[in-house]
């Protein structure tokens, strides 16, 4: 007759294991971790609008800030022509972005165009220093009847 015991003590081990190795197997809990850095904000938004113009400019950024922009959405209703290019820029003294940095957002209308043109959430990222005023402009053959331009982003302190 053949004992059993060494089979039992087998299963007892097996046991042990299975209910030792998920607790000494768990994973870690990663480390709660604060980017001193760049400190948490809120998102938001920053608007303009304007009638008969080929641009819209935004209140400048105040004193020991700086915007960073995420998304850019705009509608521009014209009542004829075409429109060329659009585009966000730093503080210009014209409104067309001479001498300033620019970041020109995709446009996709046939030429000649007449009617509204929308774009929303158009992925975009463009720094904005203390004092800088950024400035939407459209570049057309005709002055759009209006236009309105909103940029989502956050402050970071300086």
């Amino acid at each position: 007759m053949r004992s059993t015991m060494p089979r039992q003590l087998c299963c007892a081990a097996a046991l042990v294991c299975c209910l030792a190795l998920p607790a000494a197997a768990a994973p870690p809990k990663p480390a709660l971790v604060r980017d001193v850095d760049r400190p948490a904000s809120a998102n938001v938004d920053l608007a303009c609008t304007a009638t008969g113009a080929s641009g819209c400019t935004v209140a400048a950024i105040p004193a020991g800030k700086r915007f960073v922009t995420s998304y850019v959405s705009y509608v521009v209703n014209f009542p004829s022509g075409s429109i060329a290019a659009a585009g966000l820029c730093s503080s210009a003294i014209v409104l067309d972005c001479t001498g300033a940095r620019v970041a020109f957002l995709p446009v996709a209308t046939p030429a000649p165009f007449a009617g509204l043109l929308v774009a929303t959430g158009t992925p975009i990222t463009m720094v904005f220093e203390s004092g800088e005023a950024p400035v939407f402009v459209v570049i057309t053959s005709t002055l759009p009847s209006t236009l309105t331009m909103h940029m989502l982003g956050h402050y970071e302190d300086l």
